[in-house]
Formats: structure tokens, C-alpha cells, sequence
């Protein structure tokens, strides 16, 4: 019963999420906002002592990540965090993708020394699932960020096994 109402309470927000997202007519448009992102995290953050629901917080993490502009370093946060809980429940493939969504939005903030971690972890989390194409695509890409980075702020660098 429980696990039914947080669905509903997730889809609830997804959809109030999306309500405020969409063009209220076609000369203006309600801009996501980081206080609903802020709403979404507080109850998130609420589920981190109850293990099963964690799986439930990542997904309230990915949608407030998703309210935040793409340059907000609190969005890369809120997927960092997902990612982790998505990988604590088992679910690696939506923990790749939280990664990978998180490097991208380093990208586009002009962080590429966080965008090479993000992509490292992602490669470091397929490589434990056993999930050999997708780590070797992200350890290509970690590696190629980690060479164009200037020497001494490389940081952590993707290996294959």
C-alpha cells in the first residue's frame, strides 16, 4: 500500500513538474524554477532512511534535476545523488544514465574536469554490472576530457579492466 502512494505521490509531482514547465500561451512561458527543484529535494531527502524508498527519492532527484536551468551545478548534484541511490537499489542502467546526464550538464556549464568524473563513474558503474559496451564508450569519453584537460588538474582518470 505504501508503495502505491509514493508512486502516486511521484507522479503527482512529475506532473505538477511538467504543469509548470509547459507554455501557459504562446507569447510566455513559466521558467522552471529552483524552489519547486528545492521542494522536490526536501522530499527526496526525506526517503534516505527508509531503503526502499530509495529508489523513489533518485526519481524525485532526476525530476528537480530536470526543473533546474542545464548550467546549475545543483542539478549535477541532485543526478550525482540519484545515481548513487539507483546504484545502492540495483537499478544500474537508471544510474548510468543519471551519471551521464550529469556529465553532460558539467559540459554545458563548461565544467569538463566534472564532466570527466561524471563519465568515469558512469564507466566505473557499467564495468560492475558487466555492461562492457556502454564502459567502454563512457571510458573513451572520460579519457578523452581527462587528455584535453591542461596537465596537474586531470583528477581522477577511466582505466578499462
Amino acid at each position: 500500500m505504501k508503495r502505491v502512494k509514493m508512486v502516486g505521490v511521484v507522479v503527482v509531482a512529475v506532473l505538477l513538474a511538467l504543469a509548470f514547465a509547459k507554455p501557459s500561451d504562446a507569447h510566455s512561458q513559466v521558467a522552471p524554477t529552483s524552489d519547486m527543484a528545492a521542494d522536490l529535494e526536501a522530499a527526496a531527502s526525506l526517503l534516505h532512511g527508509q531503503p526502499e524508498r530509495w529508489a523513489d527519492a533518485a526519481r524525485l532527484y532526476v525530476v528537480a534535476a530536470g526543473l533546474r536551468q542545464r548550467e546549475d551545478p545543483e542539478a549535477r548534484w541532485d543526478l550525482f545523488t540519484a545515481a548513487s541511490l539507483y546504484y545502492q537499489t540495483g537499478e544500474v542502467v537508471e544510474a548510468i544514465a543519471a551519471l551521464e546526464c550529469a556529465g553532460a550538464r558539467a559540459l554545458a556549464g563548461g565544467d569538463v574536469s566534472e564532466a570527466q568524473r561524471m563519465f568515469a563513474r558512469a564507466a566505473w558503474v557499467a564495468r560492475d554490472a558487466g555492461l562492457t559496451t556502454h564502459e567502454r564508450r563512457l571510458t573513451d569519453r572520460a579519457s578523452d576530457m581527462a587528455d584535453a584537460l591542461p596537465a596537474g588538474t586531470r583528477g581522477e582518470r577511466a582505466t578499462r579492466s
